[in-house]
């Protein structure tokens, strides 16, 4: 299939659209849009061009959840990131991001997806929770608050397992 599944950031960065080329989006990313000004004139011009707009099914969307979770990177991905990758690889069309963690779970999913703005990325990293306080490493995700000692857990960078 000719199509390319466009994110939020690519569809206000006033890019083109690909020649000769289907484009698409998600109705979570588009919600992502804010009307009125400079972001709804730019969606018009993407409308006025042929976008589409397409849900991804449960099988896709479970398949993204899952590996984004064995990865660490779930909390780092929106509803609209999630419906975009879903859709990439439900419809093995092309994702277009700068988002680094779309890059990789799109990589692990074997998913075509490029970045338009920025070198992209070279490999793929997990990331774990870990204590900014206390330094612990959580298997699991445990929210937001260390259970030790109280402080902000935050996910970092490990290397891939």
């Amino acid at each position: 299939m000719n199509l390319v599944v466009l994110d939020t950031s690519v569809l206000l960065s006033g890019h083109e659209p690909p020649p000769g080329r289907r484009v698409a989006t998600s109705p979570e990313a588009l919600a992502e849009i804010t009307p009125g000004g400079r972001d709804a004139r730019r969606l018009s011009y993407w409308i006025a061009a042929g976008l589409e707009e397409r849900s991804a099914g449960q099988a896709a969307c479970a398949r993204v959840d899952e590996v984004a979770n064995q990865a660490g990177t779930s909390r780092r991905l929106s509803a609209a990131d999630r419906s975009l990758l879903a859709l990439a690889l439900e419809l093995e069309a092309e994702l277009w991001t700068n988002d680094h963690t779309m890059l990789d779970v799109a990589r692990r999913l074997g998913a075509k997806a490029r970045s338009v703005s920025t070198p992209g990325i070279e490999g793929t990293k997990d990331f774990r929770p870990r204590c900014a306080g206390c330094g612990r490493w959580f298997d699991a995700s445990v929210g937001l608050v260390c259970p030790v000692c109280g402080s902000a857990v935050r996910d970092r960078p490990v290397r891939p397992r």
